[in-house]
């Protein structure tokens, strides 16, 4: 039994990612096999320790990680970025807190942010970039790197046209509000040759595009 694992969250978040019914059949083998894993920071049991970031490091071979309701501060980017076999990390309902440049540049990944408030007021280093519900300052992102970014039902501001130091092949954006720096509403950019940009609307179910 793993005893070094005593918050009752994180044992039931264990137990789903095992399918296993009894924390006391699970082995440090069997934490070597979980490659994907949802830790929600939400504490349901008030008597019990909750998931924190630093939990990740009881999965080795971690290759994809979704973190709901956590504060994500300037340490928890960089502990996001030791992770060696960690590829695509999805941010859903998280509020940041990021004094310096979220950089995640040491192994590229895939990252994904949903829901969430206050993004890092810079992003580099990252494949692939989503963006779904959340407000971005356009400037924040780092085009010299990133290969492909969708944003969907969001609200963009700072935006402005590409110049050559772009290396992203595709920019999407649906559903989303796009502003100029003076708060002006526009529809496309410019973009050098190699990068693909479309801005689509479509019929969908309302969502709150307030700036978050």
């Amino acid at each position: 039994m793993l005893e070094h694992i005593k918050s009752t969250n994180l044992r039931k978040t264990i137990l789903r990612a095992l399918n296993k019914k009894d924390f006391e059949e699970v082995s440090s083998e069997d934490l070597l096999t979980i490659e994907n894993i949802l830790l929600d920071a939400t504490d349901f049991n008030s008597n019990s320790e909750k998931i924190n970031i630093n939990d990740i490091d009881h999965f080795p071979n971690l290759k994809s990680v979704t973190l709901q309701h956590f504060l994500i501060d300037d340490k928890s980017i960089e502990s996001l970025d030791e992770q060696l076999s960690l590829s695509t990390i999805s941010f859903v309902n998280c509020i940041f807190d990021c004094r310096q440049a979220a950089i995640l540049g040491k192994y590229p990944k895939i990252i994904k942010f949903i829901g969430c408030t206050n993004l890092p007021h810079r992003l580099s280093g990252i494949k692939k970039l989503y963006i779904e519900q959340c407000g971005i300052d356009f400037d924040s992102i780092d085009f010299s790197s990133l290969e492909y970014l969708k944003i969907g039902y969001s609200k963009i501001r700072n935006v402005h046209d590409l110049d050559e130091k772009c290396r992203t092949q595709e920019i999407e954006v649906l559903n989303s509000t796009l502003l100029d720096k003076n708060g002006n509403e526009v529809e496309t950019i410019k973009v050098p040759t190699g990068t693909k940009f479309s801005n689509e609307k479509i019929n969908s179910d309302y969502y709150d595009n307030r700036d978050r």
